[in-house]
């Protein structure tokens, strides 16, 4: 007697399973396009602390933490940390790492905002043109020899970034400081 064999067609998604919003495809993979998806903010901001190597800021504590964007980390102070994270002790070596992470330089920075092509190999190409996010524009990428689908995407982001310098202004501020104040001391 012979098998039967049951087939099924399996139908992706159409909507995100966090957030509805239409899923597009791109290259056979679905991506969910709102920038306002929670769970995108929640890994940007896992990806964020990875990249930056932020000890102690893993997909639990983004969520007790309750922060939906990368700045918000930095206004968080020791006592709010403290009373989400229901520990001084964890709390105590988080706003450690955080506050260690003012110090990050752009090689490490950089890749850590979750732009699209832009990693450690550009990025450090970048650094030797560039001192900070302000001084990247077409000529320097040129000079840096970034491609030209990694310049487009850079460009667009730090328009985006323009147009929302709000957002990121206290970490990138911070940022943007510190390491003004290093190159200029060496």
């Amino acid at each position: 007697i012979g098998e039967r064999r049951m087939e099924y067609v399996i139908y992706p998604p159409n909507e995100c399973p966090c957030c509805d919003s239409i899923l597009e495809n791109r290259n056979g993979i679905l991506y969910c396009v709102n920038s306002n998806c929670v769970e995108q903010q929640l890994k940007l901001i896992e990806n964020f602390g990875s990249k930056m190597k932020i000890k102690g800021l893993g997909p639990s504590t983004v969520r007790k933490l309750g922060i939906t964007q990368i700045h918000q980390l930095y206004e968080l102070t020791l006592e709010e940390i403290i009373e989400l994270l229901e520990s001084e002790k964890l709390a105590t070596k988080l706003f450690e790492e955080i506050t260690k992470s003012h110090d990050a330089p752009l090689n490490l920075f950089l890749p850590a905002l979750g732009i699209p092509l832009i990693g450690n190999t550009v990025t450090n190409k970048l650094a030797c043109v560039c001192d900070t996010l302000a001084d990247i524009t077409v000529d320097r990428c040129k000079l840096a020899e970034i491609g030209p689908k990694t310049v487009t995407s850079l460009l667009d982001w730090k328009n985006s970034f323009n147009c929302n310098i709000f957002r990121y202004s206290c970490c990138l501020a911070c940022w943007i400081y510190n390491f003004s104040n290093r190159f200029q001391q060496s």
